[in-house]
């Protein structure tokens, strides 16, 4: 590039009071302060100049695509175009200072623009702001100017002396080295280094480390948002499923694998699939404790196994932590309860409880497994319309005749089993445990000719079971038959209060004993509810719930085979 021929200057003078406006000037007078400056490398050049006024050309100076945009070297390089070299500033006076005096204080910038003036100028005069490698003071300040957002930068750096930095630039613009600082994998601090790379800089955020242009030793670190030096990322580990970075002490691990806690909730294995069944443990109640009950024990147990499956949802709160709590009560994972996925929840579960007697049921601390969790923003079964709670009892438990006695009873007497259900709406029976008064003489007829083929192979056979393996019917109905292993009672609400759960548990278990012990003929409500009276140490609840619906009670007494209104059968 050519020397240039000449230069031009313009101030600023400011007004004498605030409401006037300042004035421009080509050369410096009294009052003054330097805005612009810029030098000509051609005639015509300035001859265009000089016909234009103080405003114009500083606003030619100031116009970024005119004067530091992207084609503005190419014009200095190449002398022909007659380009011009020049800085200015946008703002003159000073523009944070509200006080009277204020617009008569130069702006930073135009301080920063004199000091930038008087160096160059200082260099021109002492021969150093050109050399024969090519280096021109204009261009390597233009550059600064243009490439590091406007002057501040340059004014800082503009006096040091011009060097070749460690990644090759000429320039008098540039920084040292900071302290652990890196450059292509080798130390750098305190060397010279352009700021064409020190705009790439990357930063451990755990420690000093710094590596300029490019991350070689270092990693990015989701959770910092930034990057992490090899000496410190062994604080921080990658989630095995999305491969995010987190401080080690935030995540979460199972085994040998670590987890963000979006991907611990979503890999965590407390809810497990519909089909799921666990291998079951069977508990009783023995000398005072919840005990597990070996294989031979359990065939030798003379008393029904229960187990109960609980519909909930989740109005808040992590559904996986519910589930996970749910299911280690206890001391370890699924001792008592399995959680399982539920298709006819919205966004909850179904807590599904190990096998157990009715004296086991009773003296599990059911409060601190499950019920503590109930709440308007944690979880919900009875104020919702999905819920429901499921009894199964093992077939072991029943012959074909006990259980024809037990399903006759619960179709027969439809008004009293809608109390005991709790359910809030007909409908919701009719769609859940559907009513149906053929179902009870078709499994009649099933059951009957179960028993004589039974009868007819038992001289032969040793080995068939005595205990009822009727399968019939459809699954949404009072009573489902189709289970191989257990009958499931499906009339009940779902419920977290403690009371209303064991109340179902309860009619449940004195149902099946009452349907036992007794001829079907025998098999009326108020034989019923007298049963259960004789019994009210062992159903409290139950007896708790009639007396609450003493009224209701009586109607049902006096009119046993009324039907409610709306009900399907």
């Amino acid at each position: 590039m050519s020397k240039p021929i000449g230069k031009f200057t313009i101030y600023y003078k400011p007004p004498l009071t605030a409401s006037r406006q300042g004035r421009l000037y080509r050369n410096y007078v009294q009052g003054s302060w330097l805005v612009a400056f810029g030098h000509y490398h051609n005639k015509s050049q300035w001859s265009r100049l000089s016909r234009m006024s103080n405003r114009g050309i500083v606003n030619l100076l100031v116009q970024e695509r005119r004067f530091m945009g992207h084609r503005y070297k190419r014009s200095l390089e190449d002398s022909s175009y007659g380009a011009i070299t020049g800085i200015a500033v946008k703002h003159f006076m000073s523009q944070e200072d509200s006080s009277e005096t204020a617009y008569k204080e130069p702006s930073n910038y135009a301080s920063q623009l004199s000091k930038i003036y008087r160096v160059i100028e200082a260099s021109i005069k002492d021969g150093t702001a050109y050399d024969d490698n090519g280096y021109s003071i204009y261009i390597d300040t233009l550059e600064a100017c243009r490439r590091y957002n406007g002057i501040t930068l340059a004014s800082n750096l503009i006096e040091q002396e011009p060097l070749e930095t460690i990644d090759g630039e000429y320039t008098r613009f540039y920084n040292l080295g900071r302290e652990n600082s890196h450059y292509r994998g080798d130390s750098v601090e305190g060397e010279p280094i352009s700021l064409a790379i020190t705009e790439d800089i990357y930063y451990c955020e755990a420690c000093s480390f710094c590596e300029y242009e490019d991350t070689h030793d270092l990693t990015f670190v989701d959770c910092e948002d930034g990057y992490i030096c090899s000496d410190c990322i062994s604080e921080y580990v990658s989630c095995d499923s999305c491969d995010y970075y987190l401080h080690h002490g935030d995540s979460y691990n199972r085994g040998d694998n670590y987890y963000c806690e979006s991907c611990y909730d979503e890999t965590r294995t407390a809810i497990q699939s519909y089909s799921y069944t666990p291998d079951l443990h069977f508990y009783d109640y023995r000398a005072s404790k919840i005990v597990s009950l070996s294989y031979n024990e359990r065939k030798k147990s003379k008393v029904p196994f229960y187990g109960v499956e609980l519909e909930v949802e989740v109005e808040g709160g992590s559904k996986t932590e519910y589930a996970e709590h749910i299911t280690t009560y206890g001391g370890y994972q699924e001792k008592y309860f399995y959680c399982k996925e539920d298709g006819s929840l919205s966004d909850g579960f179904e807590i599904c409880f190990m096998p157990m007697t009715f004296n086991a049921m009773k003296n599990l601390n059911l409060y601190e497994a499950i019920f503590k969790y109930r709440g308007s923003n944690k979880l919900q079964s009875y104020n919702t319309s999905s819920c429901g709670i499921h009894i199964h009892i093992n077939r072991e438990a029943f012959t074909d005749h006990h259980l024809f006695k037990f399903i006759s009873f619960i179709h027969e007497f439809k008004s009293f089993v809608y109390l005991i259900s709790q359910r809030k709406k007909v409908s919701e029976l009719n769609n859940y445990a559907k009513f149906n008064n053929s179902f009870k003489d078709r499994a009649k007829k099933s059951m009957v000719a179960s028993i004589k083929d039974k009868k007819s192979r038992m001289s032969s056979d040793s080995t068939i079971d005595k205990h009822s393996t009727t399968r019939y019917g459809d699954k949404y109905v009072p009573v489902n038959l189709q289970h191989t292993n257990t009958i499931e009672v499906r009339i009940f609400k779902g419920n977290l209060l403690e009371d209303s759960f064991r109340k179902n548990v309860e009619f449940v278990d004195s149902l099946y004993y009452f349907t036992k012990n007794n001829p079907i003929y025998s098999l009326k409500i108020g034989n019923y509810i007298s049963h259960c009276r004789n019994e009210k140490k062992i159903y409290p609840n139950l007896i708790g719930y009639l007396d609450k619906n003493e009224s209701r009670v009586k109607e049902i007494l006096n009119f046993p085979l009324a039907v409610p209104s709306g009900l399907d059968y």
